[in-house]
């Protein structure tokens, strides 16, 4: 671009930036833009998916031998922990994208007292086939502090599962580089290829299990539900509890 030009295209720039954020501002609490209105999937059609990855996996899939495990295998497994990691105990942000596993058996390791003690998320097998989440270095680690979190036992043998017929060094890893994280970037692209007519992500998720509530939760639920979440209850209702559809029409859950 010529120099008159940048000028021209870092003022259009600049002056669009704002109007999106002044339009943002505007919009009411708890009404979806326009853009998640048109990704939006409910609870009941996110765990259908769920549902059909699970019978995929367990009727075709784990009865394979290691050997005969594919490329394609590997992805129905990841698509259906991931959304197991995001429905089946409060939904955090893409943090899942780069979490190194301490296995039980490797606990007393150097590596793994190394990787423990430093700065790192981890997730750490305190028994086998039990499972604890380590947050040390997320978005709000300011604000919360490090923060450790019990998985489920419904989704530690989910976990454990996918370990056993896809072994890896990370929850996620690549499928091709199991050694390798998924990353952030590669996580979105991954969520969002699971659906085909909606660019899913990890934010839109969170905002679909809060929104989901079909009961108003009391302010001592929401608070839990937010510290779980990695943020505080007001951010939850402001930015993430939505009710109505960005035409004004509400959400039927």
């Amino acid at each position: 671009l010529w120099p008159s030009d940048q000028r021209i295209y870092e003022a259009l720039f600049k002056r669009y930036t704002a109007v999106r954020k002044a339009m943002e501002d505007a919009r009411p609490p708890q009404h979806m833009s326009e853009r998640e209105a048109k990704n939006w999937k409910s609870l009941d059609e996110i765990n259908q998916r769920r549902i059909e990855l699970q019978r995929k996996v367990n009727r075709s899939i784990a009865p394979k031998k290691p050997e005969e495990i594919t490329v394609g295998d590997k992805v129905t497994l990841c698509r259906y922990l991931v959304l197991c990691l995001y429905t089946q105990m409060p939904a955090i942000r893409n943090d899942w994208s780069n979490l190194p596993i301490v296995r039980f058996e490797e606990v007393g390791s150097t590596a793994a007292r190394e990787l423990m003690a430093g700065s790192r998320n981890y997730l750490l097998e305190y028994a086998k086939g039990s499972y604890r989440l380590h947050l040390k270095t997320y978005k709000t680690d300011k604000t919360h502090g490090p923060h450790i979190l019990d998985i489920p036992v419904r989704l530690g043998n989910v976990i454990a599962e996918s370990l056993a017929i896809f072994p890896r060094k990370y929850l996620l890893s690549r499928m091709r580089t199991p050694d390798a994280p998924m990353g952030s970037g590669y996580l979105t692209k991954f969520l969002a290829a699971i659906y085909p007519d909606s660019n899913l992500g990890s934010c839109l998720l969170r905002k679909i299990t809060i929104s989901n509530a079909k009961d108003a939760p009391s302010l001592y639920e929401r608070d839990q539900l937010a510290k779980s979440m990695l943020h505080t209850a007001p951010i939850a209702m402001r930015h993430y509890e939505l009710r109505y559809r960005s035409d004004g029409s509400r959400i039927q859950f």
